[in-house]
């Protein structure tokens, strides 16, 4: 058996956007990270640069993007710059994994999971005597657009949401930019500027899933809109179960993929012929509990980390002991907050998953503390938004879901009121 776990604490630090340095003759600007962009539109400068990306539609502090959304943006030359051979623009996203011990970085690695490009400007090699021709920038303006893909590059997973894990020394973000590349001829430096941006995309069930069960005493129903799960499936219940001659079924709404924030009713069934009372006997105790359970995992060496906290306990609605040997309690699981919770998966790196827990721990004090404890776990779905019809659902299938973003971004720098002034910062010679 587990230890009673802690409860939830939602708030995470903003993911750290980190970025190599690479060739020993780049130029790199990292875009702002400590300053405030413009109120009206997000406005970022280095050494001959200038890029916008829009006006600040949300009204938040880094860019904001949605489901199968594209970056859209400008490039203008504001200085003059000089042998220039090519300006590319990139959208990327990455998980990074590190692991710290003894306050050193033990290891890290990168992930790359989108990866979207455009050429901005190119020197054609229209002389063949002249191998790397390039030409001077000033004043032009290049346009862009980059567009986030659905799943996750090489693999058939919906690409996650900005996120920030952490557990044990292990760290483990998933963070996206935009990047702009000048590459300049001979030895001359190139020219880099890094802009974090924040990916939020909307999920929805892939059908409506009515929140009702059989014989649920609060919401109304249909045999096919719930499923009965046998705890006798779990090996650590099956054992207690067996010792305690009982049996024990949960019946929950059907299919299981929920909406953050929903109230999903729920039935735990218990039933013994052979001792009639012990099924009322357990539920009038308080030694029986539901949990909604967030579990994060992260794989690092030599195993992989694991975090689990709580995000809500069931409320015990009422108790049906009207027949013998029968005790069928009914509650009500609060799925968190809306829009904040979301399941999601990198295969082989992380992944965040929930589960409800069905807890059966005798309290020390009471009659039945000699029964052995038992616990089911059965993994649900969670999506950001409810089900919508595919017309209206179309309309706001690219907004971005806010509430994904982590709580101390969004608590403090994403409704904070910001200066009117352009974020810049120097540039870093190596």
């Amino acid at each position: 058996m587990q230890e009673e776990l802690p409860p939830y604490d939602s708030s995470s630090p903003l993911p750290g956007y980190i970025t190599s340095r690479g060739l020993a003759s780049l130029r790199h600007t990292i875009s702002p990270l400590r300053g405030n962009p413009s109120v009206d539109e997000y406005s970022y400068k280095s050494d001959h640069l200038d890029i916008n990306l829009g006006p600040r539609q949300w009204g938040t502090r880094f860019p904001v993007y949605g489901l199968q959304s594209a970056v859209e943006g400008r490039v203008w030359f504001a200085k003059k710059c000089s042998h220039v051979v090519s300006v590319t623009a990139t959208l990327e996203g990455k998980l990074t994994t590190s692991v710290s011990r003894g306050g050193s970085l033990a290891a890290a690695s990168d992930q790359v999971i989108l990866s979207q490009s455009a050429k901005l400007f190119e020197v054609i090699n229209t002389n063949c005597y002249n191998s790397k021709p390039s030409t001077t920038l000033f004043g032009e303006c290049f346009d862009f657009s980059l567009s986030f893909l659905t799943y996750i590059a090489n693999g058939r997973d919906p690409l996650p949401p900005s996120q920030s894990l952490s557990q044990q020394g292990t760290y483990c973000t998933i963070n996206y930019t935009v990047r702009v590349d000048v590459i300049r001829k001979g030895l001359r430096r190139h020219e880099r500027i890094t802009i974090p941006i924040m990916y939020l995309p909307r999920s929805t069930p892939p059908s409506q899933v009515q929140l009702g069960l059989i014989h649920h005493p609060l919401l109304g129903y249909e045999q096919d809109q719930s499923t009965t799960i046998d705890l006798h499936n779990s090996n650590s219940a099956r054992a207690a179960l067996e010792k305690l001659q009982m049996s024990a079924q949960l019946t929950l709404p059907s299919p299981k993929i929920y909406t953050s924030g929903d109230s999903v009713p729920l039935i735990l069934t218990l039933s013994c012929s052979k001792l009639p009372s012990l099924p009322q006997l357990l539920a009038k105790t308080d030694s029986l509990h539901i949990h909604l359970i967030r579990r994060a995992k992260i794989a690092a060496s030599p195993g992989d980390i694991l975090q689990e906290t709580i995000v809500s306990k069931a409320e015990l609605e009422r108790t049906d002991n009207s027949s013998e040997g029968v005790s069928s309690s009914y509650w009500v699981l609060q799925l968190g907050k809306n829009q904040r919770h979301i399941s999601w998966r990198v295969a082989g790196s992380a992944e965040v998953k929930y589960i409800v827990r069905v807890v059966f721990k005798p309290l020390p004090c009471s009659i039945i503390k000699q029964l052995p404890a038992f616990q089911y776990d059965e993994v649900i779905k969670l999506t950001s938004d409810p089900w919508l019809d595919p017309v209206i659902a179309e309309e706001f299938r690219q907004l971005p879901s806010l509430g994904l973003a982590p709580v101390g971004l969004t608590a403090h720098q994403l409704t904070q009121s910001t200066p009117r002034s352009s974020l810049s910062s120097p540039s870093t010679r190596l």
